[in-house]
């Protein structure tokens, strides 16, 4: 078939043939040949022959100490077109003379176009993700298929939930591992079967964040969101499984929350060689922002004996609440209270900066009772006075 084949003769080789009565009889060191023939991708262990002088094709007797095999060599003896081998069996007896043993001999094998077996190559192992519906289509490969004797040659595959033919036929095949069998034909006999192993996984998933949050705060401790869910595609063959590293409460300003989607089952990657998990991610932003001022409670109506020390007088105090927390409470008092009423405003900041107020009245009456007691005070010195005077004259 223009492919080298290989002719290891074996002259050591002991061959056991039937002797009388039935019983097997070994011949030490008669020999044999083996013939081992090639491909196009090197020599290959099926069809191989084993010749011997026990077959009926070749001229004389197993006998002891023959050497068959002894030296080899292959030409085209009848000019057929097909190679032939000569065989040396320097041991061979000629004339079963007494008196002249090991004469030797050559055997020649003729070969003919004869058939042998076809040989099957399903190809290389593949991974494929799925298409749709949980499977995906398979491009098998049998064109390393061959015949020795250079016959055209048929192809069938089977697998567990199907079969097909032809050297490169599309499959589809559900997600999961399969391994396929291929056996080829040259009418007259078959090969032995090949398989491939193809696995099918499921695409990794895509995930869609839900929209940013922007929020008010509610609490000094942080804030509560319902975040939403993210939208997910894909993996569905296999699972998905969703989380995120939402925390508990928000703080004040921006956090960042990673969403992360992961096929439950693994898949091989064939970079490494390694079963991973196929998993997708996003981003959501949350931001909680506190634009809502203290509400501030001012103490009630307050009455002063004037005049007096604004910022010493007892006029009580403000309270404040916020959401997030009240940093400062302060007013406007003036530095003193005189008579009638003064407006006091009382201002609370918080965290943020937002500031919340409210008002309180204060009422300044004069120390003594009032406006009759003081014009009593400006009489009474003036007597005091003119009473001096009388004295000095």
């Amino acid at each position: 078939d223009g492919i080298s084949d290989l002719a290891v003769g074996v002259p050591r080789e002991n061959i056991t043939v039937d002797g009388l009565l039935g019983i097997d009889v070994s011949k030490t060191d008669a020999g044999m040949v083996n013939v081992i023939y090639g491909s196009p991708d090197g020599l290959i262990s099926t069809g191989d022959q084993g010749w011997h002088q026990d077959r009926p094709s070749i001229a004389g007797a197993v006998e002891n100490f023959d050497h068959f095999g002894w030296s080899l060599a292959s030409g085209d003896f009848d000019g057929n077109g097909a190679a032939d081998l000569a065989v040396g069996v320097p041991g061979e007896d000629i004339n079963n003379d007494i008196l002249d043993w090991n004469e030797g001999a050559v055997n020649v094998i003729y070969s003919s176009p004869g058939n042998r077996a076809p040989v099957a190559d399903a190809g290389e192992d593949q991974a494929a993700f799925v298409h749709h519906d949980c499977r995906s289509f398979v491009t098998l490969d049998g064109t390393g298929s061959h015949d020795i004797d250079g016959h055209e040659i048929t192809y069938a595959w089977q697998w567990d939930a199907g079969s097909t033919t032809g050297a490169t036929p599309s499959v589809v095949l559900p997600m999961g591992s399969h391994e396929i069998s291929l056996v080829v034909s040259d009418d007259l006999s078959e090969s032995l079967p090949d398989t491939v192993a193809i696995d099918i996984d499921d695409v990794a998933p895509v995930i869609s964040c839900p929209p940013d949050v922007v929020a008010e705060a509610t609490g000094p401790v942080g804030t509560s969101i319902a975040l939403g869910a993210p939208a997910v595609e894909g993996g569905e063959c296999a699972g998905v499984a969703v989380s995120s590293d939402e925390p508990a409460r928000f703080p004040l300003g921006v956090t960042h929350v990673n969403w992360l989607a992961r096929n439950i089952d693994e898949t091989l990657d064939q970079a490494s060689g390694n079963y991973v998990n196929l998993e997708a991610g996003c981003v959501q932003t949350l931001t909680i922002v506190d634009t809502t001022a203290p509400t501030v409670t001012a103490p009630p109506t307050a009455h002063v004996s004037t005049p007096a020390h604004g910022p010493t007088a007892d006029i009580g105090m403000a309270t404040a609440t916020d959401a997030v927390g009240v940093v400062e409470i302060y007013n406007d008092a003036p530095p003193v209270y005189l008579q009638d009423s003064t407006t006091v405003t009382w201002f609370a900041v918080d965290a943020a900066g937002n500031i919340g107020s409210d008002t309180q009245t204060v009422v300044g009456t004069e120390r003594g009772g009032g406006a009759v007691s003081l014009t009593w005070l400006f009489v009474l010195f003036g007597v005091v006075s003119v009473r001096r005077c009388v004295s000095r004259r």
